[in-house]
């Protein structure tokens, strides 16, 4: 039977710890490290557009609202355990968006071990 000796245990969630970008784009992905669960999950969030001055509807005349441009996140939750997400109370679960990309991925990595640190 191998030794395991403590120097060999990484604390810290690693890039080999997650999914790869291609499973994220089909589904979610949730884990836990000690006391802390998170969950990765890909979704759309519209583009903060800025309204150029001077180009506002005249008053009193109504206009259509254009469809907000959407853009592909990475959507990464933390919240402290035992419980899934579905049945812990929403105010204990904290959520920050990354751009959906490899180094997003890299982004919520750093997220989550800063998180951890929270969950000594």
């Amino acid at each position: 039977m191998p030794v395991i000796l403590p120097e060999m245990i990484n604390d810290q969630i690693t890039r080999r710890d997650l999914l790869p970008l291609s499973f994220l784009k089909m589904s979610s992905y949730t884990g836990s490290k000690r006391k802390m669960n998170y969950k990765l999950e890909k979704t759309e969030v519209p583009v903060e557009a800025e309204v150029p001055a001077g180009t506002e509807a005249p008053a009193g005349t109504e206009t259509a609202a254009p469809e907000p441009e959407m853009k592909t996140v990475l959507r990464v939750y933390v919240w402290p355990g035992p419980f899934a997400f579905d049945n812990t109370e929403e105010e204990k679960i904290k959520q920050q968006d990354v751009e959906f990309s490899d180094a997003g991925i890299d982004n919520a990595i750093e997220i989550l071990n800063k998180e951890l640190k929270n969950f000594d």
